[in-house]
C-alpha cells in the first residue's frame, strides 16, 4: 500500500512541477541518466513520485541498466522494487548497483511467477502492443487496489500507440517526460 493514495491528477500536476524541485538525486542516479540522457525527464518523475507518495512494493517490466529500478528503490528507504528481464545481463547489471532494495529476476515477465501484492507496476520490456497487454494481464490480479500502472514508450510507434488505445480507464497521457510517450492509469484488477 502506498504511504499517500496518489490520484491521476496527483501525477498529472507532478509531471508539471517536478522540475522546479530542488535536485536531489544521488550521484549514483545522475549517472546512470549521464548514460541515456532522453530518460532523466521520466526517471525524475519516478524518483520524485516515489518520495512523494511511498509505495512499497513496485514491480518492473524491462531491467536493461536498472535505471528506473533504482530511482525507484532511492526515492523512499522503504520501497522495495522486483525488476524482470529476459535478457541475464540485466540481472547483472542491477547487482552491480549494490542497492539492496532491488531484486533482478531473469525470465518473461508475463510468465515469472511472482508474489503480489504491488504498488505500482511499470511495463517497460519489449515495446510490443502483445507484449505489453501479456505483462498488463499478467499483472493486473497481482496489484493492491488503486495501484498506479506506468508504461513507456507508448507513443513509439502504431503498435503501442493501440496498446495504449486498450489500457482501460481511467488513464493519463504524460509524454512530456519522454519524446516517445509516457503513460499512467489505475489498475482495480477488473478489466
Amino acid at each position: 500500500m502506498f504511504q499517500h493514495q496518489p490520484r491521476l491528477q496527483d501525477l498529472l500536476e507532478l509531471s508539471t512541477y517536478f522540475k522546479s524541485l530542488p535536485e536531489t538525486r544521488p550521484k549514483l542516479l545522475l549517472d546512470l541518466v549521464a548514460q541515456a540522457p532522453a530518460t532523466d525527464d521520466y526517471n525524475r518523475f519516478l524518483y520524485e513520485f516515489t518520495k512523494i507518495f511511498r509505495p512499497l512494493r513496485i514491480a518492473e517490466t524491462g531491467t536493461d541498466r536498472g535505471r528506473s529500478a533504482a530511482h525507484f528503490a532511492l526515492g523512499w528507504a522503504g520501497t522495495m522494487v522486483l525488476t524482470i528481464d529476459i535478457d541475464p545481463a540485466c540481472s547483472t547489471n542491477v547487482r552491480e548497483l549494490g542497492l539492496g532494495q532491488i531484486t533482478a529476476v531473469t525470465g518473461d515477465a508475463a510468465e515469472v511467477d511472482l508474489i503480489g501484492p504491488f504498488d505500482v507496476l511499470f511495463i517497460d520490456s519489449l515495446h510490443t502492443q502483445k507484449q505489453a497487454r501479456r505483462e498488463l494481464d499478467a499483472f493486473r490480479y497481482r496489484m493492491n487496489p488503486g495501484a498506479i500502472a506506468f508504461y513507456d514508450d507508448i507513443h513509439i510507434d502504431s503498435d503501442m500507440e493501440e496498446f495504449w488505445k486498450s489500457v482501460p480507464e481511467p488513464k493519463i497521457d504524460l509524454s512530456e517526460l519522454h519524446f516517445s510517450g509516457f503513460g499512467a492509469s489505475i489498475i482495480d484488477g477488473a478489466f
